[in-house]
């Protein structure tokens, strides 16, 4: 077979794959409270000695409109985003923060995710790209009230030893476009993070499908950390989940607690599945 521009074999099998944790999260309207939870489900997450930990979608602070905006923080140096890194760099551990609403000057806040690296440096930051907005019978939802879109997209480094990885980074309604991760597929991501805090409503019928189906048609890891519990009449769904290349969900969070999951990425497999199957090498544009 021909050797196609998204096969990128690792020969030491050893060094070929990295272990993640989510950490599942019920965050609400009080930041203090919700930081020393926080807290709390690091030092959980890190016995299982991942490389990579991932925090779900607003993990600081889940709330209306006016205290979105008022509490809002600087990147990096905001107190939500210095627990994070003085904890990287303490555990030497890569941390997804999920996302929180970054402080911007005579605007609405971007909502925004960051990687930092296991030196506790801010390496990369994505800003959501599609906000979500929904009429139900019981609930209306226009997330454009309390930030900004933004239009660039992201493809993290990351770093284990002699492994280096592309992570595509999103948050929750970027899920419904699959051409952003079809971007990230062609920029050689092979993990792709989708931090969320997903309603329950559309959680039952659509969450797992579209996980699944970002998996298997890009051939990538997909992360997905989400919330759980009710926050101004929303109820968010839970079941983050950890999904392979080939659709299989290797792990499965519950639907209504704070939790801890955890899994093996095997990056060798990975590349099997896309030599043996070499849709990305077949796309036609």
């Amino acid at each position: 077979m021909e050797s196609g521009v998204y096969l990128t074999i690792v020969s030491s099998s050893d060094k070929s794959s990295i272990k993640v944790s989510i950490i599942q999260f019920n965050a609400g309207a009080d930041k203090a409270v919700n930081l020393k939870k926080i807290q709390s489900l690091l030092d959980q997450a890190i016995k299982e000695k991942p490389d990579l930990i991932c925090l779900p979608e607003v993990f600081n602070l889940r709330t209306g409109r006016d205290q979105s905006i008022s509490e809002a923080e600087n990147i990096p140096d905001g107190e939500s985003t210095k627990l994070l890194c003085d904890f990287a760099l303490k555990n030497k551990v890569w941390i997804s923060n999920g996302s929180i609403f970054e402080k911007v000057e005579n605007g609405l806040p971007y909502n925004a995710s960051i990687l930092i690296n296991d030196k506790g440096q801010v390496v990369e930051k994505y800003r959501k790209n599609h906000l979500f907005k929904a009429s139900f019978k019981d609930h209306e939802i226009d997330e454009g009230n309390k930030s900004q879109a933004c239009s660039q997209t992201c493809v993290a480094n990351f770093t284990k030893d002699e492994l280096k990885l592309g992570i595509g980074m999103s948050i929750c309604y970027d899920l419904r476009f699959p051409e952003l991760y079809r971007g990230y597929a062609k920029q050689k991501a092979q993990i792709i993070l989708v931090p969320s805090s997903f309603a329950k409503k559309t959680g039952e019928a659509h969450w797992e499908s579209l996980l699944r189906a970002r998996a298997i048609e890009n051939q990538c890891f997909v992360i997905a950390a989400n919330q759980w519990g009710t926050v101004n009449d929303l109820e968010t769904y839970g079941n983050s989940m950890i999904i392979d290349p080939w659709g299989k969900i290797l792990e499965r969070a519950s639907f209504d607690q704070d939790e801890v999951i955890s899994a093996e990425l095997d990056i060798h497999y990975l590349n099997e599945v896309r030599e043996s199957l070499p849709a990305l090498y077949h796309m036609k544009s």
